[in-house]
């Protein structure tokens, strides 16, 4: 397998495209799968039926006789597609000057597509976001740049994307299809974080409570990205007197932002819960440094933080998931 990237150095392409989304991470990134597939074997780490020699990388497209030009996209696909000429397949009314991502690709990108000697790698394994319209922007989008279809992989979070794809390209007569790759991500990164620690059993767990249960909160509740749905509910908790009977973090948040079923706090309510942040999560101490960087829109190191004493001394996890509204 050959990969090709504008920045070879950070697994980068589409460097020209400075967008980012409104919660501030970049619109396209390094491909999860990708990267992970040059750090293995850099480290020698070998996957089942997988010899990591056979893997290479440049920034030349003249390198290979042929390659693949992998993408990272970010957030629902609304936030990352850009409209198609064609019926503005991918318009996002709160993005509206956002342009197609097929407009990025570099002449050279473009050329070989066609040619079909690439391979575009769009890669949403962050998100499982699904959407019934993104196979038709597929299509019109290769239609409007002259791509064969088979040029684009997709793989994704969702893990019925092949079956659902298949069922669309079928009932639409579709003869060249994208392939579409299940591939769940995101829950190996939990399962490999969690073999690195000694987690302890639903025994283990009610032991060390019933020991200690003057230390023992109501619940957790860790925020890091503001995201309109998690705002309300930190409103709602604050509201309610019960930010002391549990374990808390949050980052500063503007009031614009809140902005979510139709309607915004109102700036009592706001001027009401901003004076708690930034609030750190109890096992990260209060320093500039930490501060910045959980400020971050881009520090990675939190999802897979499995955070094992705020868990053991706390009784429920609350999860605020995008879609409770």
């Amino acid at each position: 397998m050959n990969f090709v990237f504008e920045n070879v150095n950070t697994c980068e392409n589409l460097i020209t495209c400075t967008d980012t989304h409104l919660s501030g991470i970049k619109r396209f990134s390094p491909s999860p799968v990708i990267t992970t597939l040059i750090r293995h074997r850099d480290v020698n780490r070998k996957f089942v039926n997988f010899d990591p020699h056979t893997l290479k990388i440049s920034n030349n497209p003249a390198d290979f006789d042929s390659y693949i030009i992998p993408v990272g996209v970010n957030q629902s696909n609304i936030d990352w597609c850009g409209p198609t000429k064609k019926f503005l397949i991918g318009f996002n009314i709160d993005l509206p000057d956002r342009k197609i991502l097929f407009s990025y690709l570099n002449p050279q990108y473009l050329a070989d597509l066609r040619s079909r000697k690439a391979f575009l790698l769009l890669d949403q394994t962050h998100e499982g976001y699904h959407e019934d319209w993104l196979n038709k922007w597929f299509h019109s989008s290769c239609e409007e740049f002259n791509i064969n279809p088979r040029q684009i992989i997709y793989i994704t979070g969702n893990l019925d994307v092949a079956n659902q794809y298949a069922s669309w390209a079928d009932t639409n007569k579709i003869v060249d299809r994208v392939l579409m790759v299940p591939f769940s991500h995101f829950e190996e990164c939990i399962y490999d974080a969690a073999q690195k620690k000694i987690l302890p059993n639903f025994d283990q767990h009610l032991k060390y409570k019933i020991n200690n249960l003057d230390k023992i909160k109501d619940y957790n509740f860790l925020q890091k990205r503001p995201r309109a749905h998690r705002m309300w509910l930190f409103k709602e908790i604050c509201q309610a007197g019960l930010l002391d009977y549990g374990i808390n973090s949050m980052n500063v948040f503007s009031r614009s932002d809140t902005y979510y079923f139709g309607k915004s706090m109102s700036e009592l309510d706001y001027n009401e819960i901003i004076k708690h942040l930034p609030m750190l999560p109890p096992n990260i101490p209060n320093t500039k440094e930490n501060l910045d960087e959980f400020a971050n829109q881009d520090s990675g190191k939190y999802p897979d933080e499995l955070n094992l004493d705020i868990i053991l001394n706390s009784w429920v996890s609350v999860v605020s998931e995008a879609s409770f509204g």
